[in-house]
């Protein structure tokens, strides 16, 4: 994006800001795997408010290919999550990125807020990411939070998935995956924000993390 303006001769101010946030959220998330102290979470994080900024600089960065399409589904005006932001946005990017890697052909991606539930007496948001590409591999899924080496072509390492489940256990949450023929669906359980006071009860998924 900064090559495309520059050769337009265009200021590029925000972008910069966004580099510099980006920056400062990756290593806030290196500095906690090396034993420093987090980054001091003041309120909840609001989810509705987060995946659309996050959905806003995929848009602007082109991250996300004009043939996937990506649908927020959150209804309510906020979604509040207790954990931090940084690793919350860190769970969510590797997540799409997987499902968009899995459909090069293109296809839809579904990010739904399913609202809080009630599991053994705390009071969790679960949120889904759905895409409609192939499915994973049974052989795969059995090892799906493992670090081994991808089979993707390009600089996949086959980190990512293992990075995220470190990520959510960081917030206390859980990560569930369901996979077929007609796509794959991850349900995250994360801390419910104090704003949310009603919960449901969810059904159990398999693939259990």
């Amino acid at each position: 994006v900064l090559d495309e303006k520059a050769s337009r001769q265009e200021p590029f101010g925000d972008e910069v800001s966004v580099l510099n946030e980006e920056i400062d959220r990756v290593g806030s998330i290196l500095q906690e795997y090396v034993g420093a102290a987090p980054r001091a979470q003041g309120s909840p994080t609001d989810i509705k408010q987060l995946v659309a900024e996050l959905l806003h600089l995929f848009k602007e960065s082109h991250f996300v290919p004009d043939s996937v399409n990506v649908k927020l589904q959150i209804p309510g005006q906020s979604a509040l999550v207790e954990g931090s932001a940084d690793l919350i946005k860190q769970i969510l990017i590797n997540l799409i990125k997987n499902a968009i890697e899995a459909m090069p052909a293109g296809g839809q991606i579904a990010i739904s807020g399913q609202g809080p539930v009630q599991r053994e007496g705390r009071a969790l948001y679960q949120l889904r990411i759905t895409d409609n590409g192939p499915g994973i591999p049974s052989k795969v899924l059995d090892k799906l939070f493992s670090p081994v080496q991808s089979s993707k072509s390009g600089k996949n390492r086959g980190f990512g998935l293992s990075v995220v489940q470190d990520l959510v256990n960081k917030l206390g949450g859980s990560i569930q995956c369901q996979s077929g023929k007609t796509g794959t669906q991850f349900e995250l359980l994360l801390p419910a924000g104090k704003a949310i006071n009603t919960v449901t009860t969810a059904s159990s998924a398999k693939g259990s993390a």
